[in-house]
């Protein structure tokens, strides 16, 4: 055990010294080299607790003054990483029960020396397996960080490229072509960079390229200036990783005369444009720097994040320029507020980020309550009018615990669910819950939850496999949304998708999914699986007129099949937005993209559907499979065999068991898809070569 090498530091809470003292003698014995420290009363005890690191706590069971409750409420609080171990002389299993209900590690009798000597060893081993992950991880992060200084600090413009597709551009490469954010040039193919008349040569070089991948090349191309004019670049193409995945790294060497470019680039990328305050990716930086401070030194800071109250209000009765004003007011009157050494940032439009280095729990709250009490009778002039403006404040206490800035930031977040509710303090401090809040009931959580997950990238997406039984072996899945709670787990569409809408931001949400299927489907073409997907598309997606356009540029840049891409349609949405629905889907069908529509037969008119919108697949009701087990065959039946008669595909969904498997094959389903088979994954690895054998096995 590692921590046999080093000190091991032990918080003693006893009425008795010299018993205290005999736990960290067994301790020595064993060979471990501790080091105790006696506290004198509960305040002693969060005195400790929170300015210095421990290694574990060992209280005595039955101390009035230490109930296990409120110590660990106390650890929770600071948000301390420390094992706790309860010392009894009455070992009762029900009394262990609830105390590790409540977080504590073990209780061990008194009189059991060497029961005491395994649960300490085994605490401190996951102890410092926690600290070594958060330190590796801090490491890998400082480590990316340094490798994207050095590229986003290049005088050479640099972007890499996956599928045809740009999956990264520095500030450089951003301005050289007029672009001021990425998401402006995600998507779009390297050829549209290039000036028509060089697009033949470039055609040829990228398919010469692509042969000899691995060998560095370069062109010389005139190149699509913002200004509507041509300048000649040259362009070096090399093979890279970006994130873990295999790309290509375009380079273009830039002169050395703009030097003020640079140094103005420089500037600008650290700087909120409207506010003047540093941006988001600077407060990310920063936060990450603190972070890494506070596990090496017992340094506590606090990260804060405030959202304006009725923002979203404001902004309908004000408009956006206006609101833009009291954002601006806002910032200036933080940043008088703001002590020495704080750092202030614009994290998103009503949001303002805070860190306060060198400050502990005490000193956090006391500014939290400065800025909540000037705001509170604080009143923007805007146009003649004054708006009232405050804040709901989540907190999260840095110190050697701290993972990293995301891990951070999804902390202060669930403090902001939890200062929305408190409309007394406006504020509050994370704090770790053995049984957090379900987001499903709270509905001011879910919209917060979702434009975090926006801000911060947190969805993910899954792939479940669709087989055939109809002995076509080619791999077919479909693309499953997720989003990523504070605490990691994962949340349904059917639980954020309505307030994804409302917020406008649906639309977006599948724009990013798209490309995020076309990526893993380029990696598995690359690979030699020819692979279909479908991708549900949104209400929203159906009236966006850009978005097939969109689409088609996107698939320009990855060379893939069109045909490999199945999107789908619930059928609800698409009667509810029946002319859109009909003009995206007859456009997607001149792009040569299937369409599908899920939940079919859930409505009285069905098949009416089929009169205005092209479709290829037909995803069934789960609820027809399900009746399959209460003698609702002859309803399944009939409905398949009247969409086989129009000349569709068919899918069985909810396919839970394998007694299932055998009726949808006399049916004469084309598709099934359900948990029995795989559940959703994060990767495409269903074996598809051994589905001949399980449809031989159904047959007899």
């Amino acid at each position: 055990m590692d921590g046999e090498l080093k000190t091991i530091r032990v918080l003693l809470v006893d009425n008795h010294a010299d018993v205290a003292e005999q736990y960290v003698n067994v301790l020595r014995n064993k060979g471990m080299a501790t080091r105790g420290q006696l506290v004198e009363s509960f305040e002693d005890f969060e005195s400790n607790l929170e300015k210095k690191t421990w290694d574990l706590i060992l209280l005595k069971d039955g101390l009035e003054e230490y109930p296990v409750p409120r110590m660990m409420e106390s650890i929770n609080r600071f948000v301390k990483d420390v094992p706790l171990i309860v010392i009894t002389e009455n070992y009762a299993f029900e009394k262990t029960v609830s105390y590790m209900s409540v977080g504590v590690k073990e209780v061990v009798h008194e009189s059991e020396m060497d029961h005491y000597v395994l649960v300490v060893r085994r605490e401190l081993d996951n102890l410092f397996t926690r600290r070594d992950k958060r330190s590796l991880s801090m490491s890998l992060l400082e480590a990316e960080k340094r490798c994207n200084q050095l590229i986003e600090s290049s005088r050479d413009a640099v972007a890499y490229v996956a599928a045809g597709m740009h999956v990264y551009a520095n500030s450089r490469y951003l301005a050289l072509f007029g672009y001021d954010e990425f998401d402006e040039l995600e998507g779009i193919p390297i050829l549209d960079l290039v000036a028509s008349k060089d697009q033949s040569d470039m055609k040829a070089f990228l398919k010469q390229y692509n042969v000899g991948l691995g060998q560095e090349s370069s062109i010389s191309v005139l190149a699509n200036m913002p200004d509507e004019t041509h300048s000649r670049v040259t362009m070096n193409f090399s093979q890279a990783t970006y994130d873990g995945e295999l790309c290509t790294q375009l380079l273009i060497r830039l002169d050395e005369e703009d030097a003020d470019l640079q140094d103005q680039l420089k500037k600008v990328s650290n700087q909120d444009i409207l506010t003047g305050l540093y941006n988001r990716s600077f407060i990310m930086e920063t936060l990450r720097e603190v972070i890494t401070s506070s596990q090496e030194e017992d340094n506590n800071a606090a990260f804060m994040f405030l959202k304006i109250k009725g923002y979203t209000a404001m902004q309908a009765e004000l408009g956006i320029s206006n609101c833009d004003l009291v954002i601006n007011d806002a910032a200036s009157n933080l940043q008088k507020l703001l002590p020495q050494g704080g750092t202030l940032g614009h994290f998103s439009d009503d949001s303002f980020a805070i860190i306060l280095t060198k400050s502990d729990l005490a000193h956090s709250e006391a500014f939290i309550k400065q800025v909540n009490d000037f705001f509170h009778s604080y009143l923007a002039e805007v146009q003649g009018r004054t708006v009232p403006v405050e804040f709901s404040i989540g907190a999260a206490v840095l110190n050697d615990s701290s993972e990293n800035p995301q891990s951070v930031i999804m902390q202060t977040y669930t403090a902001l669910e939890n200062a929305l509710d408190n409309t007394e303090d406006n504020y509050a401090f994370f704090v770790p819950s053995e049984k957090p809040v379900s987001i499903e009931t709270v509905d001011t959580g879910i919209s917060v939850q979702l434009q975090q997950a926006i801000e911060s990238g947190m969805f993910r997406v899954l792939f479940q496999p669709i087989i055939s039984l109809r002995a076509q072996n080619q791999p077919f899945y479909e693309v499953l949304l997720r989003m990523l709670s504070p605490e990691g787990e994962e949340v349904s569409p059917n639980q954020f998708i309505e307030e994804a809408a409302s917020q406008k931001v649906a639309e977006k949400i599948d724009r990013w999914v798209v490309v995020q299927s076309i990526k893993a489907l380029a990696r598995e073409y690359q690979e030699g699986r020819p692979t279909r997907l479908i991708i549900n598309l949104t209400s929203q997606t159906l009236m966006d007129e850009s978005f097939v356009p969109w689409l088609g540029m996107a698939l320009k840049a990855s060379r893939l099949p069109h045909d490999a891409l199945v999107f789908q349609l619930a059928e609800n949405e698409a009667y509810r937005y029946l002319k859109e629905a009909k003009s995206t889907c007859n456009a997607l069908a001149a792009l040569h993209c299937k369409v599908s529509i899920s939940r079919f037969g859930a409505m009285a008119n069905s098949f009416n559907l089929f009169r205005h919108v092209h479709v290829d697949y037909v995803k069934i009701d789960g609820s027809y499979t399900k009746d399959l087990a209460n003698d609702g065959e002859k309803a399944l039946v009939e409905l398949i065999e009247q969409v086989h008669a129009v000349g569709k595909m068919t899918i069985a969904t909810f396919v839970e068991e394998v007694k299932v498997l055998s009726s949808l094959y006399g049916i004469g389903v084309h598709y099934i898809q359900g948990y029995y088979l795989q559940p959703p994954a994060p990767t495409m690895d269903y074996d598809f070569s051994g589905d001949d054998d399980e449809e031989e096995e159904i047959m007899y």
